[in-house]
């Protein structure tokens, strides 16, 4: 297509009578989620874009899957940002490009029938957004890292840092070399109706959040050879309605990278072939928190390992007595996880909750849950554990086994001994209530 030159006709402004699809409406959509959400979070919205659309093409962009384009992007991109923000939309074709960063009030529009291919090295971030607010990525379209075709591992697909007010919707996120979706330091983030896949195996994990707070992750699906969901300080996150499968774990917490992660609602999701469903360890040293995990109506099938696996100790085959280290400001915390209405069909191990006996895991509410697993529960150096309606068709005889724990309450818990009780074995435990 010609080129245009003049600023005014590059602008290709659109007016319109109504206000830009991104705006804030009078109804908050994500209403729902806030009904029973058992911890205070400010309403999230999405980012208010001008209605003013641009096209890449009007800049000498051609989407032949040849035509290198990362100049032209970036001229689209400063010509809005000098006339207050708006839309960039990549229309029908596949669109090479190299590194591309997005500004203050711009929303890049990847239309359903378009494929945004990094051709770049991979040591360099596909598309970042740093320092800025009020942005997006929609149009339903592909926006791929050309990971299959990168030797090492690099840098992420998608990167978010220092911003506020932020929107992923909609598009295809696929084969970063390193971390598809990577987000830090930054707060009001939207990621709805996303697919993260890879299927490049020295891939990173699909998102990471680090030092973030208030994001919102709804109605969207991971499929990525690596961890899913990989949290390394948030606070205030709600994910509902998610599809995650073919991961190593589902929702994970690693202590040595891990600072505080604070009120996590998970709700309406699924996770289907993985290691783990929720893998959170922090050892000791980390100094690693862990207050207020909420998990509601949750479907796992085909876990190789545990759906649910929280360890502060960090060593294989640890010993049922733990060596007792004094506690300090090193000392991780694990508090106030509640699980309800989970249904596992197939896993290696019902569960494994283990502290260390300068600081046990306090304040465990698993409730009206079903899990099919090779072996019971395993839960050692806790605290304020409560069990209820908890069914386990588990193949090795024991259901659980309550190891260094004081004041555990099991309240019509079932397993496959067919007794009238459970088969509970404990071991210096203190104050265990089963009725």
């Amino acid at each position: 297509m010609k080129r245009l030159h003049t600023k005014l006709i590059r602008l290709a402004v659109v007016v319109s009578c109504g206000v830009s699809l991104l705006s804030c409406s009078s109804d908050y959509e994500y209403s729902y989620l806030y009904r029973e959400l058992p911890f205070e979070m400010e309403n999230i919205h999405k980012p208010h874009i001008q209605p003013r659309t641009v096209n890449v093409e009007d800049f000498g962009g051609v989407g032949d899957g040849v035509t290198m384009n990362t100049s032209y992007f970036a001229e689209a991109i400063d010509v809005l940002a000098q006339n207050g923000g708006g839309r960039l939309t990549v229309p029908k074709g596949i669109w090479r490009t190299g590194p591309l960063t997005l500004k203050d009030n711009i929303e890049l529009h990847v239309t359903n029938d378009a494929v945004l291919l990094f051709a770049a090295d991979s040591s360099q971030t596909m598309i970042s957004v740093s320092g800025a607010s009020n942005v997006a990525i929609t149009g339903g379209g592909i926006i791929d890292g050309n990971g299959d075709a990168k030797k090492l591992a690099g840098a992420s697909l998608v990167s978010v840092e220092d911003c506020e007010t932020v929107l992923l919707a909609d598009c295809i996120f696929r084969n970063s070399s390193g971390i598809i979706i990577d987000s830090k330091r930054s707060d009001k983030l939207i990621f709805s109706n996303i697919q993260v896949n890879s299927s490049y195996p020295k891939g990173g994990e699909g998102m990471s959040l680090d030092s973030c707070a208030n994001v919102l992750l709804v109605n969207s699906a991971f499929d990525v050879e690596s961890d899913a969901v990989r949290l390394k300080s948030v606070r205030n996150l709600v994910a509902d309605n998610c599809n995650i499968m073919n991961c190593n774990g589902a929702f994970v917490v690693d202590g040595a990278k891990a600072g505080t992660i604070q009120n996590v609602s998970i709700s309406d999701s699924r996770v289907l072939s993985a290691v783990h469903g929720f893998r959170f360890i922090c050892a000791r040293g980390t100094g690693a928190v862990v207050d207020g995990l909420y998990v509601n109506d949750m479907m796992m099938t085909d876990i190789s390992a545990d759906p649910l696996f929280f360890d502060l100790y960090n060593k294989p085959k640890a010993a049922v007595d733990i060596d007792y280290v004094p506690a300090d400001g090193t000392t991780p915390t694990f508090r106030n996880i509640h699980i309800t209405d989970m249904v596992c069909s197939d896993a290696a191990r019902a569960m494994y909750f283990g502290g260390v006996p300068e600081k046990t895991i306090e304040n465990i509410v698993i409730e009206d849950c079903s899990i099919v697993a090779g072996k019971g529960a395993d839960i050692r150096y806790s605290s304020g554990v409560t069990l209820k309606n908890l069914d386990l068709a588990q193949k090795d005889s024991l259901g659980f086994v309550l190891s260094n724990c004081r004041n555990v309450v099991m309240h019509g818990c079932t397993d496959s001994g067919r007794g009238v009780l459970p088969t509970v074995s404990q071991h210096n435990s203190e104050n265990v209530v089963i009725d």
